[in-house]
């Protein structure tokens, strides 16, 4: 018959177990207060360049400098006193936070990754480049056709300029869609986006400068002269989308469900004090210029 196990043996094992979940517990709980702390020290400094860039938002409490400071010193104090208490937990941290950066700096590179991938296979026996290349093109085409809206709010071409300048350099789609909710049909402001992007659209070349019409066929006749042409951001679509009525969020609900856009790709420039909703309202719109 079976021997039952020896006790001498089971509670040093049962004691090792316990003690090393311990441990790997208390590991855990300062990595996470530190992790805990640098987030809480993030939001600080976010609410500080926040003060700095977009002082016009429209917001019921508003922290002062000093504020900001004092959160931050209390913050860094606490944080600088956990790495005194615990240096070696440290290591630790830092090689989470190497794990979670790389993972997000590949999934922002991941078109590049791609390209060096379809390269390293085009090198290959044909095969492999009849199993793998074309699924790799299909995966790059479809990160590249998701499409980003910018709401216009007027022709101001410096506005205009900085987003598309901010789509090329950092999203990984290259088909932005410019959005203005225009009231009134004879709205001069339409003719002067228009002629605005024609501008543009000789500094970006290769750009692909459409009209897409969601309301009323009749403003065809405002985009007719923009061309298919730009020379200095390659392989960029900029399709001109006009809407009728008046710009809020049920507006924007409505824009991305009929372009298929998720709010989290549609941007806005930063809105003054005087804008009557509130950001949180429209569902998590970016801003991207003043």
């Amino acid at each position: 018959a079976d021997q039952p196990p020896d006790p001498d043996h089971v509670l040093p094992a049962l004691h090792g177990a316990v003690c090393a979940a311990g441990r790997a517990r208390a590991l855990a709980a300062n990595v996470y207060t530190l992790s805990f702390l640098c987030v809480m020290a993030l939001f600080a400094l976010g609410n500080m360049m926040l003060k700095y860039k977009r002082g016009r938002i429209r917001r019921p409490v508003r922290a002062t400098w000093p504020t900001n400071f004092a959160a931050l010193a209390a913050v860094l104090i606490a944080l600088i006193g956990n790495v005194i208490l615990a240096p070696g937990h440290l290591i630790y941290f830092i090689v989470y936070f190497g794990i979670v950066a790389g993972i997000t700096i590949l999934m922002f590179e991941r078109i590049r990754l791609l390209k060096y991938f379809l390269f390293l296979v085009s090198q290959g026996p044909a095969h492999l480049q009849d199993r793998f290349a074309g699924v790799t093109q299909m995966a790059m085409d479809k990160i590249r056709s998701q499409k980003v809206v910018f709401f216009a709010k007027n022709d101001n071409l410096e506005v205009l300029n900085k987003a598309v300048s901010y789509v090329q350099s950092n999203e990984l789609t290259k088909w932005l869609k410019v959005v203005y909710v225009y009231e009134d049909l004879n709205d001069p402001m339409i003719k002067a986006i228009a002629e605005n992007l024609r501008v543009i659209d000789r500094c970006f070349p290769k750009v692909v400068i459409d009209l897409v019409l969601l309301n009323d066929p009749m403003i065809k006749a405002i985009a007719e002269n923009l061309r298919v042409i730009d020379r200095c951001f390659p392989k960029v679509v900029i399709d001109l989308v006009l809407v009728q009525g008046t710009f809020s969020p049920e507006v924007v609900a409505q824009v991305s469900s009929r372009l298929g856009v998720p709010r989290n790709f549609m941007f806005i420039a930063c809105p003054g004090d005087r804008f009557p909703h509130d950001i949180g309202d429209f569902g998590g719109i970016r801003m991207i210029t003043h």
